[in-house]
């Protein structure tokens, strides 16, 4: 618990400038793809909170979760990363939480400095990073924020049509989600306990919402409830 309480950015609740989606065609995503690519483990680490935040990061494959831990040592789950996703554009000095690969993942980085150096000389590149910026808070608080006023079944539901989306899957009966994190991801990220996670699952598949008998990879059944759930119309 001592590196997790001594770093000053351990004391926010929020996760400012978590990340952002990509166009594959803008001139950040252009710059980040054209560098070298870096593999990690599961479970490696691409930084931790208040490591100096030297580099920006575009996620190429695998899921990336960035997480915090409070004084009193309960972990918070900010977001997780998908592929074509960029993180570290806007931080400060340092990183305000730690990043951890799920699975294997891969990224494409670039120091700080040298997007610094090339905003200031590429006026395309600038208004992209400004424009990712702009929608940046839009983009956390439409998925993050909404599931704090949900019941559980409905966190989860609105959970995994997230995910789909994020991972470029279709939403449509039948189709299989693949959920690569733990439960306790899902809990720390949903604001629930373990046991509320694993009920939910449950009741969603008595229900016929879901089916499924690996615990990573959901079946949707009733997209309609699900996206009903996700809305809180129920």
């Amino acid at each position: 618990m001592e590196r997790r309480a001594h770093h000053k950015f351990a004391l926010e609740t929020n996760f400012p400038s978590l990340h952002l989606m990509a166009r594959l065609d803008s001139p950040l995503s252009k710059l980040l793809s054209s560098s070298k690519a870096v593999h990690f483990g599961a479970r490696q680490v691409l930084f931790r909170e208040g490591d100096t935040a030297k580099h920006v990061f575009m996620l190429v494959g695998g899921i990336v979760r960035l997480s915090r831990y409070l004084p009193n040592g309960r972990r918070m789950v900010g977001a997780f990363v998908f592929p074509g996703e960029i993180v570290g554009v806007s931080f400060g000095d340092a990183y305000p939480f730690d990043a951890e690969a799920v699975g294997a993942a891969t990224v494409c980085k670039v120091t700080r400095a040298k997007l610094s150096e090339l905003s200031a000389q590429l006026a395309n590149l600038q208004a992209d990073i400004v424009s990712h910026l702009q929608h940046l808070l839009a983009d956390a608080h439409r998925d993050h924020l909404p599931l704090l006023n949900l019941p559980a079944e409905a966190r989860i539901a609105a959970f995994i049509r997230m995910v789909a989306r994020c991972s470029h899957q279709s939403l449509a009966n039948g189709v299989e989600i693949e959920l690569a994190m733990t439960r306790a991801d899902i809990a720390d990220y949903l604001g629930v306990t373990v046991e509320t996670v694993c009920r939910a699952f449950v009741k969603l598949r008595h229900n016929g919402t879901i089916s499924g008998s690996n615990p990573n990879v959901v079946r949707i059944l009733d997209l309609d409830l699900i996206n009903a759930l996700a809305d809180g119309e129920f």
